[in-house]
């Protein structure tokens, strides 16, 4: 039969006497990594979250002006005109959008007159692409 040798368990440290004591070193590193693991695993929840409402709101605008965009051809309005119609038909949509932009940026560190900009950038972008598409579409 083989002799009784002290086999190294995990976290475990074995002394000249044979008996096993914990190794704080072993344990501080396991503590480091579910600490590290659990806050990678918290930003990116965190972040897919902050994204998720931000691109619900982005949807739901995108949604309006195309339902503004089908309105306007019914009721025949001026291609200079589609941009205030549809800014007044998705006002709601369109506060809800920047509320959710602003909340994103603001969580990101960015100042309130930069997320401001860029919130406002966002929804001319939109107008103007659903005004492009507005006038090609409608009829000559």
């Amino acid at each position: 039969m083989a002799p009784d040798v002290p086999t190294r368990q995990p976290f475990k440290q074995v002394t000249s006497k044979g008996e096993g004591k914990e190794s704080s070193s072993d344990l501080l590193r396991l503590w480091e990594r579910v600490m590290i693991v659990l806050f990678v695993s918290s930003a990116i929840w965190a972040a897919a979250f902050q994204t998720a409402a931000a691109n619900d709101a982005r949807t739901a605008f995108r949604a309006c002006l195309k339902q503004a965009s089908a309105e306007a051809k019914d009721q025949k309005v001026a291609t200079d005109a589609f941009s205030a119609f549809a800014r007044q038909k998705c006002s709601a949509q369109e506060s809800g959008f920047k509320s959710a932009i602003w909340a994103f940026d603001s969580k990101n560190k960015m100042s309130k007159k930069e997320s401001e900009s860029n919130a406002e950038a966002q929804v001319e972008d939109f107008v103007a692409t659903a005004s492009d598409h507005y006038a090609a579409d409608a009829p000559k």
